[in-house]
This record gives structure tokens, C-alpha cells and sequence, in this order.
């Protein structure tokens, strides 16, 4: 009884045992089936070029420009151009309020009429009224022309004084900036050297016009001076003489006539000087950062410049932690939301800082683009800080670390083997590698944690 006892247990366990090695059996071929039949992500290796790059927004600029500088009393009283409009050299850009220089003007018209008057009368009065009296006239009239006559002339010195001593500073500053820019050490500081030269030349030939003009109006106001002390003198001599009542009518004829010029010259001068506040293109080319309105007074600053056409750039606003990698001559590839059909090469040419703590990206757009670009139209830069071109690359999740160094998992000859790799550069989902052991055109696998893989 106790023997058929002990042979039932044993069955009991043997049967058991058994069962649980079928079920453990039969769960390892399930979960190696299941394995087995979710197909492998695999990725053929290839060359490419592979580049690190930053992205910035900007617009589109002029990369040159003259810049037009406001009179430094004068309120604008009108403006003819508007930001992106064609002018030539010659065209009228803005003029400036002579509400002053009208009222000046109107009261020498009134002036002139007078002496037009009284030298008619002059010239006619009849021998039976009293010279002596109109001489009288006349004589204090003369002087007080002289007297106005040499005013407008010691005006006319100081204003030559200040002209010849801001021509001085500005050629000064042009030799300055022609000397920084001989001793340049890079592009950039030699752009910016000749792009001040060229300004203050510009600046020291319209001074040197305009002292000319007023030397000429020094000239003529001193020749007017000296006709008038003669015409004074001769005719307190003549007074002082009582001669004959026809030469004390010449004389006053004389006067008349004198005193006629003086207010021609005067009223002359006047316009002279409203015309200067006429401001016209130095240039051709397109008006831009127009920042001019009617009543704006400001002293010696830009209030708009004059670019050329077909020098477009591109200003990028970029993040200051990232500018530290950047640097003149790297490339950028731009887009623009205006057409995808636009993308451009371009290329930094100099990183400006602004208060905000950014940083401005300015680039060269291609010659070959330039036509596909207006000023002023939004653009995305991608800028390439490091570039590998024809690259072996790899993406990042094929990438198996070991003890000993990095590895992909790849089919040689058929067999799948572990091959060493080096990284090079990382940029974004790919990343370069070298190595002896990896081949163009190889197939390797992207999920190579869920299958094992022997050396």
C-alpha cells in the first residue's frame, strides 16, 4: 500500500514537471516568434554633407547708402520722396521752412520798390525843386545802405569763417579715416574706414562748393560796399560844394542808382539763401530709412539715405549666447515667406550689437539673386557654423555604446556584426562618422537594442 502510494507522488511530480516545461517552452517560442516577425528598421549608409546651423529671422537691406543730414535750425516744410522710391542725382528731396527768410525777402521786395520809386523820382524832378533837400535825402538814404550793405557783408565773413573751420575739421576727419583704412587689419574694419572716407569726402566737396559760393557773395558784397562809400562821399563833397543844380541831380542820380543795387544785391542774397534750403540728391539710387516729417527739426543727423540699386543685403536678429560661434564669411541659405519658390546664398560680412542684448547679422545676398529680393521683405537665414561635406553619416538612434568605444549594427557579407565607429560632428539627427570598419551602401539597423547581435 505505501509502494503504490510513493509511485502515485512520483507520477504526480514527473507530470508536473513536465507540464511546466511545455509551458515554458511554449511561451519562449511565442515570444521568439513575436520577435521574430516585427520586421527590423534598418537605414542604408550614405556620403551627404552634414552641417550644424543656427536659425534667424531678419529683412532685407541696402548694404550701402548716403546718408542726407538735416540743416541744424530749419523746421522740414515738405517732402517729395517716400522710402523705396527711384531718384537721380539733381532730384529734389525735401525743402525746409523759410518762413523767416519769406518775411525777409517780402520787406526787400517792398525795399526795392521804394528805391525804384524815389530813383525816378530822381532822375525827373524838375530844377525848380529844392536839390539841396533831395541831396539831403538821398545822402542819409545811401548811408543807411551802406551801413546795411556792410552788415550783410560782415555776415557774410562769419559765415565763411564757420565753413572754412568745418571744412577743416571734415578733411581732418577724411584723412583720419583714409589713414585707418591703409592700416585695416580685416574686411570689416576696412569697410567700415572707407565707408567714413567716402562720407567726409563728400561732405569737404559740398563745403568746398559752398564756400566758393560765398567768397563769390564776399566779392560782390565788398565791390557793392566801395561803390556805396564813393557814392556817400561824393555826395557829401558835392553837399558840402552847393554845386550847380545839375551836378547835384547827377549826383543824387547817382545815389538813387546806388541805393537800387544795393537793395537788388540784397534782396539776391535772400534768395540765395532760401534756395539752400532746398535739399537734392547727391546720387541715384533708392530712397531709404526716411524718417523725415513736416515740422522736424534736427540737428546734423541723417533724416534719410540714398542706396543703390542692386546691393541688397540681408540683417538677421539673432540671440547673443548664440552669435559667440559666428563669424564673417560663414554662409547662409535664405527663405522667405513671400514664395518658396525664393532661396538665396548669401554670406556674413560683419555681427553689430543692439540695446536689446541681440546681435545683428548682416550678409551679402548673391549677385546671381539679387533680382529675386525687394528691400524691406521678411526673410529666415539659416546660418552654417560647421560643416562636413561628404560625410559618412549615421542617425543618432543607430548608435550602440559599449565599454570599449561606439558602434553601429550592420550586414556584412550577409551576417550581421558589430561595426566600431568614431564620431565626428553631431547636427541634428545625423551624425558623422569614421570608420575602418563601416562602408558606404552598408545596411544597418536602427532598433538594434531588440535583436542580439554577435562580434
Amino acid at each position: 500500500m505505501k509502494i503504490k502510494s510513493k509511485t502515485r507522488n512520483i507520477i504526480i511530480a514527473v507530470s508536473a514537471i513536465l507540464i511546466t516545461a511545455v509551458l515554458t517552452v511554449s511561451l519562449y517560442v511565442m515570444t521568439f516568434t513575436t520577435r521574430q516577425t516585427e520586421p527590423p528598421l534598418t537605414f542604408t549608409v550614405t556620403r551627404r554633407d552634414v552641417q550644424n546651423t543656427i536659425g534667424a529671422a531678419g529683412e532685407v537691406v541696402f548694404l550701402t547708402s548716403t546718408p542726407v543730414f538735416s540743416l541744424e535750425k530749419y523746421p522740414v516744410s515738405k517732402i517729395y520722396v517716400k522710402n523705396g522710391d527711384i531718384v537721380k542725382a539733381g532730384d529734389k528731396l525735401m525743402t525746409y521752412s523759410s518762413a523767416e527768410l519769406d518775411s525777409q525777402i517780402e520787406s526787400s521786395r517792398e525795399k526795392l520798390l521804394e528805391e525804384e520809386q524815389k530813383a525816378s523820382s530822381a532822375s525827373s524832378a524838375s530844377a525848380g525843386e529844392n536839390q539841396t533837400e533831395n541831396l539831403q535825402m538821398m545822402l542819409g538814404i545811401a548811408r543807411k545802405q551802406y551801413e546795411n550793405a556792410g552788415a550783410a557783408l560782415d555776415e557774410l565773413k562769419e559765415k565763411l569763417d564757420s565753413l572754412n573751420a568745418e571744412y577743416d575739421d571734415c578733411v581732418a576727419l577724411r584723412d583720419q579715416y583714409c589713414d585707418e583704412m591703409n592700416s585695416a587689419e580685416d574686411e570689416t574694419e576696412y569697410a567700415r574706414c572707407s565707408l567714413n572716407y567716402q562720407e567726409y569726402s563728400r561732405k569737404t566737396e559740398t563745403l568746398s562748393q559752398k564756400i566758393e559760393s560765398t567768397k563769390q557773395l564776399v566779392t560782390s558784397s565788398e565791390t557793392t560796399l566801395e561803390q556805396l562809400g564813393f557814392s556817400v562821399e561824393d555826395a557829401r563833397l558835392q553837399l558840402e560844394k552847393g554845386d550847380q543844380m545839375t551836378q547835384i541831380q547827377k549826383a543824387a542820380d547817382e545815389l538813387a542808382q546806388s541805393a537800387l543795387q544795393a537793395s537788388r544785391d540784397s534782396l539776391a542774397l535772400l534768395e540765395k539763401k532760401r534756395e539752400e534750403l532746398t535739399v537734392y540728391a547727391e546720387t541715384s539710387g533708392i530712397v531709404t530709412n526716411c524718417a523725415a516729417d513736416p515740422g522736424m527739426v534736427r540737428f546734423n543727423q541723417p533724416v534719410m539715405s540714398i542706396s543703390p540699386e542692386n546691393d541688397l543685403g540681408l540683417r538677421l536678429s539673432i540671440t547673443a549666447d548664440k552669435s559667440a560661434e559666428l563669424k564673417p564669411g560663414m554662409k547662409v541659405l535664405l527663405t522667405t515667406d513671400a514664395s518658396d519658390d525664393i532661396t538665396a546664398d548669401a554670406v556674413i560680412t560683419d555681427i553689430d550689437s543692439f540695446d536689446n542684448g541681440n546681435v545683428y547679422v548682416y550678409g551679402r545676398i548673391d549677385k546671381q539673386y539679387q533680382e529675386q529680393f525687394r528691400y524691406g521683405m521678411n526673410v529666415y537665414g539659416i546660418i552654417v557654423t560647421d560643416e562636413l561635406r561628404d560625410w559618412l553619416a549615421v542617425p543618432y538612434e543607430s548608435i550602440i555604446t559599449k565599454d570599449d568605444g561606439e558602434y553601429v549594427a550592420g550586414y556584412v557579407d550577409g551576417e550581421m556584426k558589430l561595426l566600431k565607429v568614431t564620431r565626428d560632428m553631431e547636427a541634428g539627427y545625423y551624425i558623422a562618422v569614421s570608420s575602418d570598419e563601416l562602408a558606404e551602401n552598408t545596411v544597418i539597423l536602427l532598433n538594434s537594442d531588440d535583436y542580439e547581435v554577435t562580434q
